[in-house]
């Protein structure tokens, strides 16, 4: 198995759903933070400009 290394400003989409915070598997985002190791802040957009944080 290949140990995948997720950085800042790196191009992510959910893998699972997150009704609670109205995301969608899918989604695409940028990674803003990073916080400890496999922790991190995402900013996710809608297709319609609105932004997620």
């Amino acid at each position: 198995m290949t140990k995948s290394i997720i950085k800042l400003l790196d191009i992510v989409a959910l893998a699972d759903n997150l009704p609670e915070y109205n995301l969608y598997r899918g989604q695409v985002g940028a990674v803003v933070e990073l916080l400890a190791f496999e922790l991190y802040i995402i900013s996710t957009f809608s297709t319609l400009a609105h932004i997620y944080l």
